[in-house]
């Protein structure tokens, strides 16, 4: 009698789906959503610099394509959660695809190769990094695999730019000094948030904010 959203998991470099399964279960046995974990071919995804040459956005518009003749699932409202290399995934639908309607990034900014353009849709997005991630830098230039990455406060700005939204940004220090940035008006009433989080790098406590999957979850389930 239900119509569930979907939420698809990316994977890190050299990572597989299977181990974020178990940390879903609750939410999926609760109906909260459909869990979808595909696979990056070469256990990562093309952003332009990895193992694989495989085209990864018509890839997972496959999979959601596949999706189309259930009834019980809601395919206006797909979400991704991605993580590392996973999260510049999501970057990447959100420049190349208008399936997601939203996405969290974790421990990925923008790179200088993957910048949101005219034709690219308004996803409403959470960027969750480290301040002292080595892989990743915080304050942007060159990391892993030789992506040069736009600063954390510098990719949110980017996408909300790009999507509309209100300017000036508010900006919230948590009790662990973690900084939350947060920018909305966007188009379609979206929001754009950006976390720097204390004393982190390139791995998010799974208690970060109360717990990092409802924390990206509430999020992302509101677009």
């Amino acid at each position: 009698s239900q119509c569930y959203p979907l939420l698809f998991v990316l994977h890190g470099n050299g990572g597989e789906p299977d181990g974020f399964q178990y940390q879903y279960d609750d939410m999926v046995n609760a109906g909260e959503f459909v869990g979808i974990y595909p696979a990056g071919h070469e256990r990562s995804w093309n952003l332009g610099r990895e193992a694989s040459t495989a085209n990864d956005t018509e890839f997972l518009e496959a999979v959601a394509d596949s999706l189309l003749s259930f009834e019980n699932l809601n395919n206006e409202r797909r979400y991704v959660f991605g993580f590392s290399n996973g999260a510049g995934m999501a970057h990447t639908l959100g420049t190349e695809s208008s399936y997601f309607s939203a996405f969290a990034a974790v421990v990925t900014s923008l790179t200088t190769e993957n910048i949101p353009a005219s034709g690219s849709g308004n996803p409403s997005v959470l960027q969750i990094l480290g301040e002292d991630d080595d892989l990743i830098p915080y304050e942007g230039g060159e990391g892993v695999a030789g992506h040069v990455f736009l600063s954390g406060d510098e990719s949110a700005r980017t996408w909300a730019e790009h999507n509309g939204c209100t300017m000036d940004a508010v900006n919230t220090t948590l009790n662990d000094g973690s900084v939350r940035t947060a920018y909305t008006g966007c188009i379609g009433g979206g929001e754009v948030v950006n976390y720097k989080v204390a004393n982190a790098g390139h791995d998010i406590s799974s208690e970060f904010e109360g717990g990092l999957a409802a924390l990206m979850w509430n999020f992302v389930s509101r677009f």
